[in-house]
């Protein structure tokens, strides 16, 4: 059993889709929280008693947003040095978002008014983690989006990564955590 401990909601709707096509056959659990804070107090307390189970391993998704990548993966590691077993950490650079700029032809699927081939050669979009606050840059592009003040980032979640080719992304995070991901259940 792999238990996916993620801090919200869109991210659970994300790997929903994505999951199968990543470790399909595999049996897992996803358990959001209500932001970071919340993630990383289920992780001291949570960790230590799942990771008791037999085969069992934990999958710790986390937005980096501002933060350190390095500094935030090591306070990671201690908040979940109890564990018992395998702990995968993986680092979304920066926000999920990313991960959904670097499949443009995704969001065209998703978006039927939002053109790819306008904005996949752009630089800016060439290394989608490095963007800041991708999810306004999301917005901004997606015309069926720019009316609205605020991303519904669980509807954006849904409806791009059910279109996502998860051999495809220009998001170097998203390419750690699938090859991460298959390295720990083989």
């Amino acid at each position: 059993m792999i238990y996916f401990l993620l801090e919200e909601r869109s991210m659970q709707r994300a790997l929903e889709n994505l999951l199968p096509l990543i470790i399909p056959g595999e049996s897992y659990e996803i358990r959001s929280h209500n932001g970071k804070e919340d993630l990383q107090l289920a992780i001291r307390k949570v960790v230590p008693t799942l990771s008791r189970q037999p085969g069992v391993i934990i999958v710790i998704l986390h937005d980096q947003n501002s933060h350190n990548c390095l500094e935030l993966k090591n306070k990671l590691k201690v908040l979940s040095e109890r564990a018992d077993c395998e702990v995968l950490i993986r680092i979304v650079c920066k926000e999920l978002e990313a991960w959904f700029l670097g499949d443009m032809a995704a969001i065209e699927q998703a978006y039927p008014r939002f053109r790819a081939a306008k904005f996949q050669n752009r630089k800016r979009f060439r290394n989608t983690d490095e963007i800041k606050k991708p999810s306004e840059h999301l917005r901004r592009i997606v015309p069926e989006l720019k009316r609205y003040d605020i991303l519904s980032k669980l509807d954006a979640a849904e409806r791009i990564s059910a279109c996502m080719n998860v051999r495809n992304n220009r998001s170097k995070s998203f390419n750690h955590f699938v090859t991460g991901l298959k390295k720990i259940v083989s």
